[in-house]
């Protein structure tokens, strides 16, 4: 389970970094990193971070630049990051455990 959740967080970032770059002027990929995380979130049973990317990827071509587009990458980010962080502590409950 630990490398599952490291590899998780290893392409999450990844996926993040390309949706952030992605927001302002690539619609193409700024929908396949969304895609990618929401895949990888729902795999580990992330439901809101699978939300907030479907809830992304929702927006149109037009949108990429706009500022409801670079609110929403950061609102991924930050519940990717919560995410993260909640997994990290669940590990750490889970290896303190006799």
């Amino acid at each position: 389970m630990h490398d599952l959740i490291r590899n998780f967080q290893r392409d999450g970032i990844q996926h993040v970094a390309r949706i952030n770059e992605a927001a302002e002027t690539d619609y193409p990929e700024f929908r396949e990193a969304l895609h990618a995380l929401k895949g990888s979130s729902l795999e580990l049973g992330a439901q809101r971070l699978s939300d907030i990317c479907e809830q992304a990827e929702a927006l149109k071509p037009y949108d990429i630049g706009s500022d409801t587009c670079k609110k929403m990458a950061a609102q991924v980010q930050e519940v990717f990051l919560k995410t993260s962080a909640a997994l990290n502590n669940a590990l750490t409950q889970d290896i303190a455990k006799p």
